[in-house]
């Protein structure tokens, strides 16, 4: 499945989804710091795969999840996998550039444009966990950030983008976790944790811990995170 193309995440769920009800939906996948481009659709690619491609995921599983929400003493979880790159958005005007989204800009900067371009993605995804929390209060949506974790998205750095990396992570003192230790806070908020322990809406650092009174810049921008919904709606409907 190609998130970066609703149509196929649409295709793919219509045709391989055979369950009556779901109770815990991670949204996992994504890239980082990637060149330049468009998806299919015509949307920066890393916006499209990172938060539009999850958010059409999501969008045809909620039936499902709202299903398994009315049950008794139902326990029905959304994880979405966000990452503490989300301050580089503090580098785009408002924290998400609208505009250039809607026109197919791929969003070029003079100065480190690929992160640009990913934080914005990453701060979309703790929005619209927050706005799936207010517009679905019976399922318990959090953001995650996994860590920064050896897989194949840090290993396939290269050259400026992995110094820059590395760099940060030693300047913060932010150890690199291995694959397996990157899994703890999603499986945590994913089924660790009491349905009482999280808080709806909430963002979470390893492992398990609360960290969204310390959201920087528009993580916790409430208008923002109404505007991204509505927008991103009207970009799905595209596709009913």
């Amino acid at each position: 499945m190609d998130l970066s193309s609703l149509q196929s995440v649409k295709e793919a769920i219509a045709t391989n989804f055979k369950h009556h009800r779901l109770d815990i939906l991670m949204n996992n996948a994504g890239i980082m710091a990637k060149p330049p481009g468009l998806s299919v659709d015509g949307y920066e690619v890393q916006f499209a795969t990172n938060h539009l491609g999850h958010a059409m995921l999501t969008r045809q599983l909620l039936p499902f999840l709202l299903k398994a929400a009315e049950a008794p003493d139902s326990d029905v979880r959304i994880i979405c996998n966000t990452s503490d790159g989300y301050e580089i958005s503090r580098m785009v005007k408002g924290g998400i550039s609208f505009t250039e989204l809607e026109s197919g800009s791929t969003m070029n900067r003079t100065l480190l444009d690929q992160w640009q371009r990913y934080g914005q993605s990453k701060l979309a995804n703790i929005l619209f966990a927050a706005e799936l929390a207010r517009h679905y209060p019976q399922i318990k949506s959090v953001s995650i950030h996994p860590g920064v974790v050896e897989t194949s998205l840090l290993a396939d750095l290269a050259g400026f983008d992995k110094y820059f990396t590395l760099w940060s992570c030693k300047l913060q003192g932010i150890p690199i976790m291995k694959p397996h230790e990157g899994a703890y806070n999603r499986l945590w908020c994913a089924a660790g944790a009491e349905k009482e322990e999280l808080r709806n809406g909430g963002f979470y650092r390893p492992v398990g811990r609360d960290d969204t009174e310390a959201l920087k810049g528009e993580g916790s921008n409430v208008e923002l995170a109404a505007k991204l919904w509505g927008w991103t709606n009207g970009i799905l409907a595209k596709f009913d």
